[in-house]
């Protein structure tokens, strides 16, 4: 090219087209650095955006596995389950007795009389408010016997008084209950104690020999027999607070299964085969209108670990089906991001080489 050049106004067209040349190659490598820098952007972008979403996959299934998977310790409570029908009908049975016992002695309250005494025609009447200072009746000492709902009750009480706590002495009422077709013998007792301000009522009971039979359970499993012994107090306090603890024992028991085919129940079944005798006690708290109560018994240990090994081995298949139907459903989210990212790491690689 040199050669050809014969004026020196070749030279200068020259020297211009490569200036030109270098202001391209310049403004190329500036697009390029540009490029480069929005490439770095979006590459950090998907990096968070994959940590993010990892994070999510995680805690999702935390949360997943949190809900499907058994409590620790293994607590599956199923004295509750086998026993919390029966239980609230004879809680529920032992309360209205309490309330019908109770009822019976107190007054009907009646607001005080007032007299009016006219000192003159003229002047303003006087109001003289008449306060009740003695109870309308007091029992010292009774006897008792009489039927309630096709329970015979029989007893003595002490002290019992319409107002307990203008008489001041604490009431007592303690007999027994004669064996029918639901109750067996049993004690009772309940201490009325207003003296001074107290608001306290206390049902103490004790059965003997309370045959229960055919309780069908939501587990699919009857007692099918069972002798229950119990006793325990509840107290009433004021604003007819409940507070209580019974203590029982169930002997002889023998437990029987549906005939609906069920891999739990057989389980339970398979662990309860050599149970005739556990203990339970049985909390009661709420009001006299809503008592509640809980139920703790040796009965889930009594089981042995032969049901929790059973249980968690179940609950390990199905979480590990679990997490393959997960995974599933969010490969293709991460994978997505994964795939871009790839692109734009070759993107990176091609820029680098030119």
């Amino acid at each position: 090219r040199t050669k050809k050049i014969k004026t020196p106004g070749d030279i200068a067209s020259l020297v211009q087209d490569g200036k030109n040349f270098i202001k391209d190659i310049q403004k190329d490598r500036r697009a390029l650095e540009s490029e480069k820098r929005k490439l770095e952007q979006d590459l950090q972008s998907l990096d968070g955006l994959e940590s993010q979403l990892q994070e999510a996959i995680q805690k999702d299934w935390q949360n997943i596995e949190k809900k499907y998977n058994l409590s620790k310790g293994g607590n599956l409570q199923l004295a509750k389950l086998l026993l919390g029908k029966e239980v609230g009908n004879k809680l529920d049975a032992g309360l209205e007795v309490y309330q019908y016992l109770t009822q019976s002695f107190k007054r009907k309250v009646k607001k005080a009389k007032k007299k009016i005494i006219k000192r003159q025609k003229l002047d303003p009447p006087v109001e003289f408010p008449l306060k009740l200072k003695q109870p309308d009746f007091i029992l010292e000492n009774m006897d008792f016997s009489f039927w309630w709902k096709n329970l015979k009750l029989k007893g003595k009480g002490r002290n019992i008084s319409s107002d307990p706590e203008v008489y001041g002495k604490p009431g007592r009422i303690e007999g027994k209950y004669k064996k029918n077709k639901y109750w067996e013998e049993g004690d009772f007792g309940i201490l009325l104690d207003k003296k001074q301000g107290k608001d306290l009522d206390s049902l103490t009971i004790k059965i003997k020999g309370l045959n229960i039979s055919d309780i069908s359970t939501p587990l699919g499993i009857q007692i099918q027999k069972a002798l229950v012994n119990l006793q325990g107090k509840i107290t009433v306090t004021e604003g007819l607070k409940l507070d209580g603890k019974l203590v029982c024992s169930f002997d002889q028991v023998k437990f029987n299964k549906s005939s609906q085919k069920d891999e739990l129940v057989e389980m339970l079944m398979e662990s309860l085969i050599d149970t005739s005798f556990f203990r339970a006690e049985i909390l009661v708290g709420g009001t006299l209108k809503e008592p509640y109560f809980k139920i703790q018994s040796d009965l889930d240990f009594k089981m042995g670990e032969s049901l929790q090994k059973k249980l968690k081995s179940q609950n390990q298949k199905f979480l590990t089906l679990l997490k393959g139907e997960f995974k599933k459903k969010t490969h293709s989210s991460l994978q997505d991001v994964l795939g871009e990212k790839k692109n734009l790491f070759s993107l990176k690689d091609r820029m680098v080489q030119e």
